[in-house]
């Protein structure tokens, strides 16, 4: 069980059968939460994460 805290302030609980599947979830995730978000934004929200910002 994974617990992804959204920019909604709630907690989401998410129950998955095999790690393996968490490739599709989260850009499933994502999608479902920021559907109109580019490319660029994206990216850019990665590297920010890696940077720890």
């Amino acid at each position: 069980m994974v617990l992804v805290q959204e920019l909604l302030g709630w907690p989401i609980y998410l129950l998955y059968r095999d790690e393996g599947d968490l490739a599709r979830i989260g850009p499933a995730l994502v999608r479902a939460f920021l559907p109109d978000a580019t490319l660029r934004q994206y990216a850019g929200a990665g590297i920010d994460m890696l940077r720890g910002g």
